[in-house]
């Protein structure tokens, strides 16, 4: 596992957090100091394994991109630009406005 240049933990150390606080009955300020982490940091990985979630590093991925370029045009698409502009250029020649 490739983890963080920056990152203070590893998926044992958070286990350790999650460990003592759930099962060692540690308060989340001692157990964040004890593993060098903030306070908000200890509660995330406490979080994820009251939940079950796994403790690896995630994704820092978009599981979507509602603004993203918009992909390549299909066969349908083009033919349907190509339509659009003949009837354009037809309704210039012909001296009517364009839309």
């Amino acid at each position: 596992m490739k983890l963080h240049r920056n990152g203070c933990t590893c998926p044992n150390s958070r286990a350790l957090i999650a460990e003592r606080v759930l099962e060692q009955n540690w308060s989340l300020t001692p157990a964040a100091a004890a593993a060098g982490v903030s306070e908000r940091c200890a509660r995330k990985w406490v979080r994820r394994v009251a939940a079950g979630e796994s403790l690896a590093d995630r994704s820092s991925r978009p599981r979507r991109s509602p603004n993203a370029t918009r992909r390549a045009p299909c066969a349908r698409d083009r033919r349907a630009q190509a339509a659009a502009d003949d009837g354009r250029r037809t309704a210039m020649s012909a001296g009517a406005p364009a839309s």
